[in-house]
């Protein structure tokens, strides 16, 4: 039975690095799993209808460019694109309901799936993200011809963070629909895994390919630069339940 992975890290975790490190990887992610529910998020509080809409279009267009594969998404043409890429590093894909991943893997049962969750220092994590979406939402704007004042351009990192922090305390809820649904699941420390060849033998070993020497440190370094001590204890106490599951990875 052939492997197939999927590796459905949060924005920011450092699934793209990961995904450099392994050979042969042609398109990281299609967005193809989550496209087959119409984008229907298991978390709609964390970003705007109209801006899940608009991205929608994006990756149609995306898939169609880079991929060869059109709407109506089926399982039946996932199979034969899954088939010849082994891997999808989609960042939507943790987006999805348990019952959406039981259905993904009773549809691709010609598969044995292996998943990948990579977690990373939560501050960091969604610090990094609130200031990537600073710095690209003005031409993502533009581009997506979107409007809403939740993605308001001139919303700071720090105004975003206070935004999703209360709503993002949930690693362990993320690991448990995975493993309540597939039978191999390997979960990563960012922090850990980068820079330890220990911990990237754990994961060719998982994987069933050829030793990778480690390489890569993690480069999406942190700067807590208009965070006071007082802040950060606060926002890690708001998500206290990711930290105690990172800590123990």
């Amino acid at each position: 039975m052939q492997n197939i992975v999927l590796c459905p890290g949060m924005p920011r975790s450092g699934t793209t690095s990961l995904s450099r490190l392994i050979p042969n990887i042609v398109n990281k992610e299609p967005q193809y799993l989550f496209g087959l529910y119409n984008f229907n998020s298991c978390y709609p509080d964390l970003y705007p209808k109209e801006m899940v809409d608009a991205h929608i279009n994006l990756i149609y267009q995306m898939n169609k460019m880079q991929i060869n594969l059109e709407p109506p998404y089926s399982f039946e043409d996932y199979s034969k694109y899954i088939s010849n890429n082994t891997y999808d590093f989609s960042q939507t894909t943790w987006l999805l309901t348990e019952e959406q991943l039981k259905e993904i893997k009773n549809s691709l049962s010609q598969f044995n799936i292996k998943i990948v969750l990579m977690f990373r220092e939560p501050v960091s994590r969604l610090w990094s993200y609130c200031n990537m979406i600073c710095d690209t939402i003005p031409s993502l704007i533009e581009f997506l011809d979107f409007n809403n004042n939740d993605w308001n351009s001139s919303k700071t990192p720090k105004e975003l963070f206070d935004d999703y922090v209360t709503k993002c305390d949930i690693y362990e809820d993320i690991f448990n629909k995975f493993n309540n649904v597939f039978d191999e699941v390997l979960c990563l420390s960012t922090e850990k895994f980068f820079g330890s060849q220990e911990e990237c033998d754990k994961l060719t070993n998982f994987l069933e390919i050829d030793k990778i020497v480690m390489t890569n440190q993690f480069s999406n370094i942190l700067n807590y630069d208009t965070l006071d001590d007082s802040e950060l204890q606060t926002y890690q106490g708001l998500l206290k339940k990711s930290y105690d599951f990172h800590k123990n990875l």
